[in-house]
């Protein structure tokens, strides 16, 4: 994700990273550039995991909303993995449910807003 590496900063630290968050973005998925530029970005990280991956690997991704890229999860997780051409085969799309307030990250922090629905997906590697 966009910021993945500067919020996981702290993890990286006790596993002896660099103790200074770096806020750049380089080598990241770009999200501010629309959908089509997050759909292409997300397909070249599909492809790069089928080729470190065995025939009939197993790959299964959590998804959700992301606020620069509109769209269903469902429909931008399902396009960008077919369009990576990569050999993944999609056994099932299905809701991840909806958790409860409280337990919202969001909720922690300021006015939690509207839920969007997260998805998961189980896919297999059919080379």
């Amino acid at each position: 994700m966009r910021t993945y590496v500067p919020d996981q900063w702290l993890r990286g630290w006790f596993l002896g990273a660099d103790p200074t968050v770096d806020y750049s973005v380089e080598g990241q998925l770009r999200q501010s550039q629309g959908l089509d530029t997050f759909v292409q970005d997300l397909s070249a990280v599909w492809r790069a995991a089928a080729g470190r991956c065995l025939p009939d690997a197993n790959l299964v991704v959590r998804f959700g909303a992301l606020p620069s890229v509109t769209g269903d999860p469902a429909v931008v997780l399902q396009r960008s993995i077919e369009e990576a051409s990569a050999g993944w085969e999609i056994n099932a799309i299905v809701p991840a449910g909806t958790p409860p307030n409280w337990a919202r990250q969001a909720a922690q922090f300021s006015e939690a807003g509207d839920y969007v629905e997260e998805v998961d997906c189980y896919a297999t590697l059919a080379f």
